[in-house]
C-alpha cells in the first residue's frame, strides 16, 4: 500500500520538516503510534567503518544534548547535557555520571562466564590530565566511596567512607596501597 508523499509529510513555510504531523513544531518532527514496535530506526551497514547517529548541541549546562522521556514528554529517564554531564533519573547532573532513583537499587553489576572473578570496577588516578597523565604520589586518594545522609537541609555531613589511597612509592606494575575505613 503507498500513498501520496504529501498525505505523510509536511514542510512548513519555515523550514519545519513534519512526519505523520500536519503541525511540526521542530526541524524534524516525527509522531506517530506504533505498539510493540519502534518509531524510527538508524542503521548503518557499512561492514567496517560503519558509526551511529551523531548529535551536535549547545555547550551549555543549560542545554540538554539528548533526553529521554517517556510517551508525553514527562520526566526525564537520561539526560546528556551540553557540557557533557550525565543523567539517569535526573535532569540536572551535578558530575559526570548523576543516578537518581526513589528505588532500593540503583546499580547492579553482573558478569557471567566461566571464570571464578567476578566483574572489576576500575579506579583510574593520575596527576595532570587525561591526555597528559603524570605520576601519583604517597597520599593521594585513588577512589573515595562515601555515605551522604540527609540532614534536613543539605546532602553534605558525611557518614561513612571507604577510601582507596597510596602509600608508598609508586613503581613500574608495583604501587603500595592502603584502605581506610
Amino acid at each position: 500500500n503507498t500513498a501520496a508523499a504529501g498525505s505523510f509529510t509536511t514542510l512548513t513555510a519555515t523550514g519545519n520538516v513534519g512526519i505523520g504531523t500536519s503541525s511540526p513544531n521542530y526541524p524534524i518532527h516525527v509522531e506517530t503510534s506504533v505498539s510493540a514496535d519502534w518509531v524510527g530506526k538508524f542503521r548503518n551497514t557499512h561492514a567496517t567503518e560503519g558509526s551511529g547517529v551523531l548529535i551536535h548541541a549547545g555547550v551549555s549546562s543549560a542545554v540538554k544534548s539528548l533526553s529521554v522521556a517517556n510517551y508525553a514528554g514527562a520526566g526525564d529517564y537520561l539526560v546528556v547535557k551540553g557540557h557533557g554531564l550525565v543523567g539517569i533519573g535526573t535532569a540536572s547532573p551535578t558530575s559526570e555520571l548523576v543516578i537518581q532513583s526513589d528505588g532500593a537499587t540503583i546499580l547492579t553489576i553482573g558478569a557471567h562466564r566461566a571464570s571464578t572473578t567476578g566483574p572489576f570496577i576500575y579506579s583510574r588516578f593520575s596527576r595532570g590530565t587525561e591526555a597528559s597523565p603524570t605520576v601519583s604520589v604517597t597520599g593521594d586518594k585513588i577512589l573515595r566511596i562515601v555515605g551522604l545522609p540527609y540532614d534536613g537541609t543539605d546532602w553534605n555531613s558525611e557518614s561513612s567512607a571507604i577510601e582507596f589511597g597510596i602509600e608508598g612509592t609508586v613503581g613500574a606494575n608495583a604501587t603500595p596501597g592502603n584502605i581506610v575505613l
